[in-house]
């Protein structure tokens, strides 16, 4: 598994819920 896809995934929901917040 790759942990930089993980990170990034994680900052893409991270930005993706603090927009629809």
């Amino acid at each position: 598994m790759g942990g930089c896809d993980d990170l990034f995934a994680l900052e893409r929901a991270g930005k993706l819920d603090a927009l629809l917040a």
